[in-house]
């Protein structure tokens, strides 16, 4: 994996439709989850730090004991999601794939009706992306000389100075053991270095010390898709999108996401989206494209991705993927009778600039 920066257009550090916003668009989500219910039912609401709601954020609610009842839906306008049709039992609500909250249990007792408000602790700026800046995400009072060498960390990073940068966030850590920052830096070397799960990991203990930091998604749901965790990618980019919606990296990753699924169109439209945002027209973008193109069986248009590709970086990283899928596209295009497969497994994540 390449990635030097996870840095995106707006500040924020590191996939026409916005993510996830069509499901968004209703006001309440009303979802059944057996045909033999009672007429239970849950209205969970959920909030940033200011209390502005969230919409379009994954919500699921399981059954604790049998029979195994699972619903997932999203937030409307509102930040609410209503599920219906739940029996008198216990269950446990997620939100975003409790990367930020634990489940939260509840029960109806003599109440078939109960409303449910959680907390994430984000915040969302109304007007613009946040910036992935050490201070204002944790918005702490550290000492001078914490604040310091966190900052030598990042600037070691950006230069691609893994030794350094991960020897000072260590140093940094040793005097602030739960500072986020530090903690979110290190997941982030770790999925570099392609230690994805172990990356993985580190990542939700520094978000949930630093859940403001639009990186650390970033870097979470690339580490996902590269483990072909499609759903958790969407968790992890689900609140990315709440921070750094104008990210090109948001929507291409939200389209890898969605390749894994095999839902090419989504994934095209999600690539579509990057190519707008990303200034430099980077090549991986292109080589997304080609993916879903493939999906899409339209060949002429995927192979004219990957020629862009070729031509604009012909040493790049990226160049041997395309070099390789236009080699077996050619092949098959030659077959008149030969049905040309999809090659659609994920791209590798972008190398990206600070």
């Amino acid at each position: 994996m390449r990635v030097r920066g996870l840095a995106c257009a707006s500040g924020c550090a590191p996939v026409a439709v916005p993510l996830l916003v069509a499901l968004g668009l209703l006001p309440t989500v009303s979802i059944h989850l057996s045909a033999q219910t009672t007429d239970h039912s849950i209205t969970c609401t959920v909030l940033d730090t200011s209390g502005r709601p969230l919409s379009d954020l994954p919500v699921e609610v399981d059954s604790v004991t049998p029979p195994r009842e699972h619903a997932r839906s999203f937030t409307g306008y509102d930040g609410s999601v209503t599920f219906n049709g739940l029996r008198e039992e216990l269950y446990a609500i997620t939100v975003a794939g409790g990367i930020l909250l634990p489940a939260k249990p509840f029960g109806f007792g003599t109440d078939p009706t109960q409303v449910l408000t959680l907390q994430l602790p984000i915040s969302v700026s109304p007007s613009h992306d946040r910036t992935d800046d050490v201070v204002s995400l944790q918005q702490l009072s550290v000492p001078p000389r914490v604040e310091r060498m966190m900052r030598q960390a990042l600037e070691a990073w950006f230069h691609n100075d893994v030794t350094r940068s991960r020897t000072l966030a260590e140093r940094t850590l040793q005097l602030r053991p739960d500072f986020g920052p530090a903690v979110t830096l290190i997941g982030i070397l770790q999925v570099q270095e392609g230690h994805h799960a172990e990356g993985i990991t580190i990542l939700l203990q520094g978000l949930r010390n630093d859940p403001d930091s639009p990186r650390g998604y970033l870097a979470l749901a690339s580490a996902y898709n590269q483990l072909r965790q499609n759903n958790q990618a969407l968790d992890a980019l689900s609140l990315l999108a709440k921070l750094a919606p104008e990210s090109w990296q948001l929507h291409y990753e939200t389209g890898r996401a969605y390749l894994g699924q095999q839902r090419y169109q989504s994934a095209l439209a999600e690539f579509n989206r990057a190519l707008m945002l990303d200034e430099q027209n980077s090549e991986v973008i292109h080589l997304g494209r080609a993916h879903a193109l493939l999906g899409l069986k339209d060949y002429s248009t995927a192979r004219a991705e990957l020629k862009i590709v070729i031509t604009n970086s012909p040493n790049g990283p990226y160049t041997e993927e395309a070099h390789q899928l236009a080699a077996v596209l050619d092949t098959q295009l030659k077959k008149a009778d030969t049905p040309v497969e999809a090659v659609t497994r994920i791209p590798v994540e972008p190398e990206t600039e600070h």
